[in-house]
């Protein structure tokens, strides 16, 4: 059995995910298995060359790559987690693989997921807000770059150290599509656990292909983050109990938002 295991997740589009599938094992650079998670398609994935587990019900994004990563359990060193919308160039994930050998520190290794835009390329390195995905974006990008660590990235495209699963739990079940990916990131982060873009990684990533086609609320999962990072539901609680009856002393969580003057470009 193989390090790694890739986690393709589909709804639909399964000519796309077949692509997807043969471009890993072409140009992963290195042994890999695969597992396709159905999500409820309209008809049920079939590829005997690999793995395929099978969600009767459409469920969301974040549960079909929850249930992949559950199936892969600690079989696997790492897990690569992909959107089947991804055309990876050769040895991406060689790349990831090597820095997380020499990293130990590393829980998450991005490749950059590039877009081609009116006949130009367009790198995505990381992301610069909290619920907007909005990117930090690149025109020209050396392969000979460092590590870039960062607060959060896209988990499109990227491998994940079994071992920090196993501390941190799988994603937040609770959203459907949207910020999954910073709040996974931050907890990573939280936890002393690098997120890291490896430049010598590239992928074209044709972006957000089946979420064309469900249409999700984008808003929901939003809302929730900020009630999450906000403490929303822990005000609750904070107002039934103190944290001292004796002393009469209460608590309360604030989130303010504001604007600030940004540097020039």
């Amino acid at each position: 059995m193989n390090q790694i295991c890739v986690v393709i997740a589909t709804y639909n589009f399964f000519e796309m995910t077949r692509k997807c599938v043969e471009l890993v094992n072409g140009n992963a650079g290195i042994g890999v298995d695969i597992l396709v998670v159905d999500d409820g398609s309209s008809a049920k994935y079939i590829d005997p060359t690999i793995n395929v587990i099978r969600i009767e019900k459409n469920s969301g994004a974040t549960n079909a790559v929850n249930q992949g990563i559950l199936w892969c359990g600690d079989r696997y060193k790492y897990i690569m987690l992909m959107d089947n919308d991804i055309i990876p160039e050769p040895d991406f994930i060689k790349h990831l693989y090597e820095h997380m050998e020499s990293d130990a520190v590393t829980g998450i290794a991005s490749s950059i997921l590039y877009k081609r835009i009116d006949n130009k390329i367009h790198y995505g390195l990381f992301s610069m807000d909290l619920i907007d995905g909005t990117q930090a974006v690149v025109y020209e990008c050396s392969d000979d770059l460092a590590a870039m660590y960062c607060d959060w990235l896209p988990l499109a495209c990227c491998l994940v150290r079994t071992k920090m699963i196993r501390y941190i739990g799988i994603l937040d079940r609770r959203f459907l599509h949207y910020c999954t990916d910073s709040d996974y990131c931050i907890r990573a982060n939280l936890d002393r656990w690098n997120v890291a873009v490896i430049p010598k990684s590239r992928v074209e990533h044709l972006h957000q292909t089946t979420m064309r086609q469900v249409k999700p609320d984008t808003i929901r999962d939003q809302q929730f983050f900020i009630d999450k990072l906000a403490g929303n539901k822990l005000n609750e609680i904070f107002g039934r109990l103190p944290f001292y009856w004796g002393k009469n002393i209460w608590g309360r969580l604030v989130l303010e938002n504001y604007a600030k003057e940004l540097p020039n470009e």
